[in-house]
């Protein structure tokens, strides 16, 4: 456990960007660098920042903590007892580690957790899993919920492809900005079909298919989302039967 603590520290103590911060603050805000001057050279606010910086850097890897002994089949402190002549395995966790501190929200620290997981498990990330690992931050909370709820709604029971036609338009844009953030790093794909009426009226229909990644994700955010609801993010228009068929 001493080696699991200090890693940690070593990582937490030396995390970049924490003294460019207070210099960027001081220099922009000049009350700010003539109240800290006044409190004993700014050792009180700075104190208090720092004491700020921790609990949160604290509570961010205490969750990653957490997710990678959920979801991994050895517990933190014996894998990094394991990876102590490992270079590779030592340089991306505390890479990993200095990301998770950047992060804004638990799904995104558990995706980090599952990352070293997989790196673990097989000695290196594949192509998608490297893009989510540098990509992580611009995906939220609600991207990873828009493609776990659209994949399950949809392949798990349709196939291997997907359009929103069948969703609320109110719905439809936001899900199609998320749905494209996945199809920019390959993790689905995105087929455009145009075609023309009678009237010579020209129309774009859009739908994705899935990449050879795609149903390893939804199964990592299907372990994650399993007792959630997909209400709040996607609905489907209502259709009233009538007679010969149906109608919005």
């Amino acid at each position: 456990m001493s080696d699991l603590i200090n890693l940690l520290e070593s990582v937490t103590m030396n995390y970049l960007g924490f003294n460019d911060l207070w210099e960027s603050i001081q220099k922009n805000f000049p009350i700010v660098k003539e109240v800290s001057e006044i409190a004993s050279d700014g050792s009180k606010i700075i104190s208090l920042l720092r004491q700020v910086r921790t609990f949160n850097i604290n509570m961010k890897i205490n969750t990653f903590i957490k997710s990678f002994n959920k979801i991994s089949n050895i517990e933190i402190n014996e894998y990094i007892k394991n990876i102590e002549d490992d270079e590779n395995k030592k340089t991306l966790f505390v890479e990993a580690l200095n990301k998770v501190i950047d992060l804004d929200d638990d799904l995104q620290i558990y995706m980090m957790a599952y990352l070293v997981k997989m790196f673990s498990e097989n000695n290196g990330l594949n192509y998608y899993e490297k893009q989510l690992f540098y990509n992580l931050a611009t995906f939220s909370r609600d991207d990873f919920k828009i493609y776990y709820c659209v994949y399950y709604d949809n392949i798990e029971k349709n196939g291997d492809s997907f359009s929103l036609s069948n969703y609320v338009s109110s719905k439809t844009e936001i899900m199609s900005i998320s749905l494209n953030k996945f199809a920019h790093l390959g993790l689905i794909h995105i087929k455009t079909r145009t075609s023309q009426d009678e009237h010579k009226n020209i129309s774009n229909h859009t739908s994705y298919t899935l990449s050879e990644y795609s149903e390893t994700l939804f199964s990592c955010l299907e372990a994650y989302f399993m007792n959630e609801s997909c209400d709040d993010i996607i609905e489907k228009i209502k259709y009233a039967k009538i007679k010969g068929g149906f109608i919005r």
